[in-house]
């Protein structure tokens, strides 16, 4: 490695205090607009609460796309009215996806039109910053996740996929 890019510490005789040492935690995208366009799909099973309350923190989360069919953050893991406030709180908007594409499966065309609403109504949320979709086996089984892949591809803003992985505060 190069010695440039080798962040020293200072180092005095004897013992290192409190003060000569300081901690600072890095996010992935420090300002709210550096993630514009790029979008992460976690799994809900491996969250809770602090789990999801320390993602939206610590990666600057400005939309939350819950693609479950039963958007309801269930006890023991969630308090459901807790996250909606925090949703509220920190100024992150909160799409239930379900709510946007439901239509009596009778009529194809009531079908897609839920998925016209549904792009309008995400694709703004794109536009302000990183949006983190959340999914459980419902929604992977009805297909959900798929049609949000194939809506963000034709979408203007977006620019990417991030694994899970790569955002902070993301364990499992």
């Amino acid at each position: 490695m190069l010695e440039a890019k080798v962040i020293g510490f200072p180092v005095r005789a004897g013992a290192a205090t409190a003060a000569s040492c300081v901690q600072v935690q890095h996010s992935l995208f420090p300002a709210r607009d550096e993630g514009r366009g790029k979008v992460a799909f976690v799994d809900v099973g491996a969250l809770d609460e602090e789990r999801l309350f320390r993602l939206l923190a610590l990666n600057a989360v400005t939309a939350l796309v819950d693609l479950r069919p039963c958007p309801v953050f269930e006890r023991p893991r969630f308090r459901h009215k807790s996250v909606v406030f925090h949703l509220r709180d920190r100024d992150i908007r909160y799409i239930e996806f379900a709510m946007l594409v439901r239509r009596p499966l009778a009529d194809p065309t009531l079908v897609s039109m839920g998925v016209s609403n549904a792009y309008a109504k995400i694709e703004p949320a794109l536009t302000m910053g990183l949006s983190i979709c959340i999914y459980d086996t419902a929604a992977r089984d009805l297909g959900w996740l798929d049609q949000m892949r194939r809506l963000l591809r034709h979408s203007s803003t977006y620019q990417a996929e991030l694994h899970p992985r790569a955002l902070a505060g993301v364990t499992g």
